[in-house]
């Protein structure tokens, strides 16, 4: 990744957490920028948050006056359902998503324990959480994305074999 995209990821992860801790929902960056911000070498496209269901219309009503949302819609594409909006802040794309839904194997798989499955890290002052590793790992199996897969396998093999001095 670029110095000066990945300067503009972080900008944009510190502005969006001072917003949503500020209004006290549950979130967490998800997908490969969590992926990134908890070590692992992928270049994210975008950066996609999860928020609980309830924040919707709180988030409808007060991150208008930050940023232009879109009101959630509820979409459904093979493979996926959820609440969802976009916006584009430093013109980095971000998906909010509130109740996530996979379909896998047959039968519609809730993303349910996503916010017990947190890291907290402190960026510029400001938490920003992002969903486990181990989180990570079970969704991509799930959804059988071998890179993704592929990529948290070597990161947790380099870091088991690094030494702390």
């Amino acid at each position: 990744m670029l110095f000066q995209e990945a300067k503009r990821f972080l900008q944009v992860s510190v502005m969006l957490a001072s917003e949503l801790n500020y209004l006290k929902c549950k979130w967490a960056i998800t997908g490969s920028y969590s992926l990134l911000l908890n070590g692992v070498d992928v270049i994210p496209r975008d950066i996609d948050v999860f928020i609980n269901q309830e924040s919707c219309k709180l988030l409808e009503e007060e991150l208008a006056h930050s940023f232009e949302l879109r009101p959630f819609t509820y979409t459904e594409n093979p493979g996926i359902r959820s609440y969802f909006t976009t916006l584009n802040i430093l013109d980095i794309k971000v998906e909010l998503v509130a109740g996530m839904e996979s379909y896998i194997s047959g039968k519609w798989f809730y993303h349910l324990d996503w916010d017990n499955n947190l890291v907290c890290h402190t960026i510029q002052e400001e938490k920003i959480f992002t969903t486990s590793l181990d989180y990570e790992l079970e969704i991509y199996n799930l959804l059988d994305k071998r890179q993704k897969v592929k990529s948290i396998h070597e990161y947790l093999n380099t870091s088991k074999n690094k030494v702390n001095l």
